[in-house]
């Protein structure tokens, strides 16, 4: 980033100053330019060789596929100059399609380990009796926001490479969150049958029921074309509703 910053910086130096200082059939610009560039694609593509960490993975793609075109081929002061120099991109395209699958590998299992923890932690609570949260007076409970946050980030994090991959990520995702729901579901109904002589039974009962509403809500909302929604994506919410709801209904008739 520091090095794109220098040459974004030198290049309107060059625009600026050197320029009208040359004859136009010089064409000092695309000298630099082009300089610039074939020292950035030899770096990155040595880069590019070894074994990169998550991070690294993401900040080349970051810098090849958005920042480099964007930030500076098309940045207020150079695009006029740099469009006509033609200069491509940093890696070719095979070396870019191999980053992109191993950032889809990276980013998927991030997120499911992350909806994995969450669902974790989650149930911990539920069988240490701890009381659910309380918001405007009911039960309630942060699942639901954590999971739709971290299938949100992971998308916006492949966004920011390019639309593209924003679009290849968010199939998969769709399928990450499908599977983590049956786990939920899964979760739940055993948490329905062992945890029956704890104090908060009740309280946790319910507060995942509202928990059902607030992911259907947001997952719908986020994903607005209905044909976009895998086929019973959402069933498992459905069920563990239902769930809830009869096991609430014989506590209830069982207490008269």
């Amino acid at each position: 980033l520091h090095m794109g910053r220098t040459m974004k910086e030198d290049l309107e130096a060059v625009v600026e100053r050197l320029k009208p200082l040359f004859p136009a059939d010089l064409d000092v610009v695309a000298a630099y330019a082009e300089s610039y560039h074939e020292h950035f694609a030899a770096q990155l593509a040595a880069m590019a060789q070894f074994e990169l960490c998550e991070r690294d993975t993401y900040m080349l793609l970051v810098w090849v596929q958005n920042l480099y075109p964007n930030d500076i081929i098309n940045s207020p002061k150079l695009a006029g100059e740099l469009q006509r120099v033609q200069l491509g991109s940093l890696l070719p395209p095979r070396q870019i399609r191999l980053l992109e699958a191993t950032f889809l590998s990276n980013e998927v299992a991030s997120v499911r380990e992350l909806m994995a923890r969450a669902l974790q932690l989650e149930s911990q609570r539920w069988a240490q009796d701890v009381a659910p949260q309380r918001l405007d007076g009911h039960c309630h409970s942060e699942l639901a926001i954590d999971i739709i946050q971290i299938i949100s980030q992971g998308q916006a994090k492949a966004e920011s490479i390019t639309l593209d991959l924003g679009m290849q990520i968010k199939h998969v995702l769709l399928l990450e969150l499908a599977a983590f729901l049956r786990s939920y579901q899964r979760a739940f109904d055993d948490f329905l049958e062992r945890g029956r002589q704890l104090r908060n039974y009740r309280g946790n009962v319910i507060a995942n029921i509202n928990n059902c509403l607030s992911l259907r809500t947001s997952v719908e909302h986020k994903w607005q074309n209905p044909q976009d929604l895998p086929g019973r994506l959402l069933d498992p919410l459905s069920e563990l509703k239902s769930h809830g709801f009869d096991t609430l209904l014989q506590r209830l008739f069982g207490d008269l």
